[in-house]
């Protein structure tokens, strides 16, 4: 590659990267964690999972992380109900051994926390 543009090439990669691990802000949850609210997997897990689980270099197809794909709801569910804890994805959530990139919120936890209190709403 020209050393003219290795510099500028490699700004915008690790500009790219970087993008792609915004974190949300506790704001962005208020209305999903009142108690009275119930989690569902495709407005309020879904986007957690895609932003910090199922990511390029961890759990999604075709060669995931430790062999666990996170792409659809019943592999997301599986992962939350039928694996023994320490190893299942809550364990390894609530202490903060996952996803690695960086912990989740609080925010994210409690909504996570909700969706399995009432039985993984689609």
């Amino acid at each position: 590659m020209n050393k003219k543009f290795e510099l500028p090439f490699f700004t915008l990669c690790l500009l790219a990267f970087l993008s792609s691990c915004v974190r949300s802000t506790e704001e962005d949850f208020k209305d999903a964690t009142n108690p009275t609210s119930i989690a569902r997997y495709e407005t309020q897990i879904q986007p957690i999972v895609n932003r910090s689980c199922a990511t390029a270099s961890c759990h999604s197809n075709p060669n995931p992380s430790a062999g666990i794909a996170l792409t659809h709801f019943e592999q997301v569910k599986e992962s939350f109900v039928n694996r023994p804890a320490p190893s299942d994805s809550w364990s390894q959530i609530e202490a903060d051994l996952m996803p690695i990139s960086a912990p989740l919120s609080s925010a994210e936890k409690e909504l996570i926390q909700n969706w399995m209190e009432h039985q993984y709403p689609e």
